[in-house]
């Protein structure tokens, strides 16, 4: 068995006499232990944070600890501190940032997009894949077969939410109709 020093009083060790939150998770390079005080306030490290770095995402993110979307250590992704700035407002809750290339380190404000929502967001998404993979963006994939095609080839199934060809209906269905009688039979 294993036992772990730990300062329960949750006070940060940085002497300016705040508590620390809880750790959420285990965090070895910090010394944090899921449940128990943090050794210092996210704000209030002796470690200097980095003004801008780049996380494993490839998201360019700046130390703003005063911002209302900061995260727990107090960086806002670039991307949206941009766009805010050329509105001359916080973004409203549902509103999200796309990238027109894709690319995550590329914030220059022609290549950023405010979406009204994260389902148009998704949208853009679908519709890129669909240009890169068919050269048209009107197209949409065929869950059995994954090959692209017009939707008037295809059949819808809001059900499932999916497209399929009218050919791969089929199939589709005989699979459907096997798995429902191996439910029934176990």
């Amino acid at each position: 068995m294993i036992f772990v020093s730990v300062t329960q009083n949750g006070y940060c060790h940085c002497g300016c006499g705040q508590l620390t939150p809880l750790a959420k998770w285990n965090d070895k390079r910090r010394g944090a232990i899921k449940g128990f005080p943090l050794k210092f306030c996210p704000c209030h490290t002796s470690i200097k944070k980095a003004e801008r770095w780049k996380d494993k995402d490839g998201y360019i993110l700046v130390h703003k600890p005063s911002h209302p979307n900061a995260n727990y250590d107090g960086y806002v992704r670039e991307h949206i501190l941009i766009i805010e700035n050329e509105l001359g407002r916080l973004l409203i809750p549902p509103e999200c940032v796309h990238h027109n290339d894709s690319n995550p380190g590329n914030n220059k404000l022609e290549n950023l997009t405010l979406c009204p929502s994260q389902a148009y967001h998704m949208m853009l998404h679908q519709r890129m894949r669909a240009l890169t993979k068919s050269g048209n963006a009107d197209y949409r994939k065929c869950k059995i077969c994954k090959n692209y095609d017009d939707i008037k080839n295809m059949v819808f199934r809001p059900s499932n939410n999916i497209h399929l060809h009218k050919s791969c209906w089929a199939e589709y269905a005989r699979n459907k109709r096997r798995i429902n009688k191996e439910r029934k039979a176990a």
